[in-house]
């Protein structure tokens, strides 16, 4: 099939017939071959980083373990301190780090995401009189998410480029392939 050559799927069960997306009458590819000159050289290089088939059969073919998980790592600290009966004073901190790995099958989309939080209020009040409190709040939330595609090596960080779609450019900041699907 990655030479265009479909024929397997008239065998199925529900045959699949491929049309020629070109012509006008959406005519079928005869005996479900697509002629290579109307093959995509992109896609024909794509190839490449996609798996072949490890399992028998025209669906469902290709079985894999793909690696997936969280780790995070978080604290959440508080200090209150009174000074008098009249005034009180807080300061709360929270820390996370999280690496969210999501492995797939079609190596295209997985990515491991680092998230970063970082989170602080400070918190002043105090008691004027019996009817009238001062309460003051200044705090700060600071989030980094960075999303590292398994592309980001310098083996790899190039493919996207070698692989000639017009417009698209690999650079540091988006290494590798561009997202392909069905």
């Amino acid at each position: 099939m990655r030479q265009g050559n479909f024929s397997e799927l008239l065998t199925q069960a529900k045959p699949v017939v491929i049309h020629n997306p070109l012509d006008p009458a959406h005519a079928p590819f005869p005996g479900n071959v697509m002629p290579s000159s109307l093959l995509s050289a992109q896609a024909l290089k794509a190839l490449q980083y996609l798996p072949l088939p490890n399992a028998p059969g025209t669906i469902n073919n290709y079985i894999v373990n793909a690696p997936s998980g969280n780790t995070t790592d978080q604290t959440i600290d508080r200090i209150d301190q009174s000074i008098g009966e009249k005034v009180r004073l807080f300061f709360r901190y929270a820390w996370e780090d999280s690496s969210l790995l999501a492995g797939v099958a079609n190596p295209y989309n997985g990515y491991n995401q680092l998230v970063n939080d970082r989170n602080f209020v400070i918190g002043y009040t105090q008691v004027i009189t019996p009817n009238a409190v001062n309460d003051i709040r200044f705090g700060r939330q600071h989030t980094t998410i960075d999303s590292v595609s398994f592309f980001a090596t310098s083996a790899l960080a190039n493919a996207g480029t070698l692989l000639g779609i017009p417009g698209f450019t690999s650079s540091p900041a988006n290494p590798g392939l561009p997202d392909l699907g069905q």
